[in-house]
């Protein structure tokens, strides 16, 4: 089994991947290996790498969007009479791997030959959410039990008492939905769930599970992690503050040159909207989207990439951030991925190396513009935890005694500072012999900073763009709609926001919800 994880980090471009192509060329014939990437094009890009060296025998790619047939083709050549040395998956595929594993004795037995190389960084932790109207239906509850939460009147733990039970259901072929399964499974690995009544007396089954390729890292032999900032990674939280396994940097000849890993000698100037770190709520009040759009076209950048929330619903409430971009931006703006994988056509023809006709046959529009890379970038995107998630996360790692501030840190950051990082990294940023002065704009002064003190280190923040935030009061109000529009009583809204129960209802009038259950 792995007893710790072996960070390697760094930035874009700064040599992880080559780092541990030469680790396993130089001990491929006396270890075996699990690569674990992101996507297929990723993943087909390593193992081009591997098979580049004609004397490495035994590398496979199993690369399919069925996961079926991955799952048959993986399991067969991690049996011990299999001539297979390294395996490139995907990392849905060494999830699915991890789910088996607490099934299947034999794969736990078979792991303990191989070395995994996770490149990059999944989600952390997976979510699961089942409405249950008639228990009776659902017969895996035969199976659970239930404890009281400290601190909690409306909320108990379930855990797992017949796992016989619990696995013959899981096995069947009709064993509930893709939530409803991975419940089971999470209790079958020992993770307990949340049970919770809502106001139709109906139950509530909510998980926020560790994600499954963590028993993978259980069983295996070593277990590297590949990551820029792998230390302060969700992943490392979880599994240090959850599962109690530390982190160790890898070996220095495994290592990016320190000189890398950081981006120096370019010209960057931030540009933060807002002074204060920012939520989906605050960003819906007053316009205060719109201002933000207004503010960037008044910026007067000549053409630029960005990036947005898509537009979502909350209950009765719309958040139109992408519609609402698209129409301030239409004239010099391209707009990119929220998440950032894949080839990078943006930052200019010496990172793409595509022809024109390339970028034309992949259906780029400003083909002039792609080759010569942007050098303006707009990152209007939010990702945070609402109030009841981080009730119950920091409720799942007190079972666990961790901290669970700690671990919404790290989600919160990861999902929002290093998602913009990586977006803006799609720009000529990415290319450390650029010399053009870079602008970057980003929805809050926070976001500028992590960047600033994680990578770019010589960078200069504009501080006169800033825009006003909403009040306190706006705040909450909104706080209190989407709790309310999430199934929450007025009185549990009261209870969480720490405000009366009056002030809800003032909160709550005129929302469409709330009229219907007036009338």
């Amino acid at each position: 089994m792995a007893d710790q994880i072996r960070l390697i980090t760094g930035i874009c471009g700064s040599g992880k991947t080559y780092g541990y192509v030469r680790y396993i060329k130089e001990n491929c014939h006396n270890i075996k290996f699990i690569v674990a990437l992101p996507t297929i094009t990723l993943a087909r890009e390593v193992y081009a790498s591997l098979r580049r060296e004609g004397y490495m025998q035994g590398v496979r790619s199993i690369l399919s969007t069925d996961g079926v047939l991955v799952a048959k083709e993986l399991n067969s050549h991690l049996r011990p009479a299999s001539d297979s040395r390294v395996l490139v998956i995907t990392h849905k595929a060494l999830e699915n791997l991890g789910r088996q594993v607490v099934m299947d004795k034999g794969l736990q037995s078979d792991l303990k030959e191989f070395c995994v190389i996770l490149d990059e960084s999944p989600s952390a932790i997976v979510s699961s959410k089942i409405t249950v109207g008639v228990e009776k239906n659902h017969k895996w509850l035969d199976y659970i039990s239930t404890t009281p939460i400290d601190g909690d009147e409306k909320a108990k733990f379930i855990t797992a008492a017949d796992k016989v039970g619990l696995r013959s259901y899981y096995r069947e072929l009709q064993a509930g939905d893709s939530h409803t399964r991975l419940s089971v499974w999470a209790v079958l690995a020992d993770f307990p769930l949340f049970k919770t009544r809502n106001k139709s007396n109906g139950v509530v089954i909510n998980g926020y599970i560790p994600n499954p390729l963590f028993q993978v890292l259980k069983n295996c032999a070593d277990f590297y992690f590949v990551s820029a900032n792998a230390e302060n990674s969700p992943l490392v939280v979880v599994a240090r503050e959850v599962l109690k396994i530390p982190s160790v940097l890898a070996p220095a000849s495994m290592q990016p040159d320190p000189s890398r890993n950081k981006h120096y000698g370019l010209v960057v100037t931030f540009y933060p909207l807002l002074e204060k770190r920012t939520s989906l709520s605050q960003l819906s009040q007053r316009n205060l989207f719109e201002r933000l759009c207004e503010r960037v076209v008044g910026l007067s950048f000549d053409k630029f990439i960005y990036a947005t929330n898509t537009d979502k619903f909350s209950g009765s409430i719309k958040y139109a951030f992408n519609s609402k971009a698209k129409e301030y931006f239409y004239e010099n703006g391209t707009e990119v991925g929220y998440i950032s994988h894949g080839v990078n056509v943006f930052g200019g023809d010496e990172l793409h190396g595509m022809s024109e006709e390339e970028l034309l046959y992949r259906g780029v529009e400003d083909v002039e513009q792609c080759m010569a890379g942007y050098v303006n970038a707009v990152w209007l995107g939010v990702s945070r935890l609402n109030i009841q998630a981080k009730k119950q996360i920091k409720q799942f790692c007190e079972y666990y005694h961790g901290d669970g501030d700690l671990l919404i840190k790290a989600i919160e950051d990861f999902m929002s500072f290093e998602a913009a990082y990586q977006m803006l990294l799609r720009c000529r940023l990415r290319n450390p012999e650029n010399r053009q002065p870079i602008n970057l704009v980003v929805v809050d002064l926070p976001t500028a900073e992590y960047i600033i003190d994680n990578y770019l280190p010589e960078a200069k923040v504009n501080r006169k763009c800033f825009v006003d935030n909403p009040s306190k009061s706006e705040i909450k109000r909104f706080q209190a709609i989407e709790l309310y529009e999430s199934g929450m009583s007025a009185k549990e809204v009261a209870r969480i926001l720490g405000l009366t129960e009056q002030r809800i209802f003032q909160y709550l009038a005129g929302t469409a919800k709330h009229k219907n259950k007036m009338t």
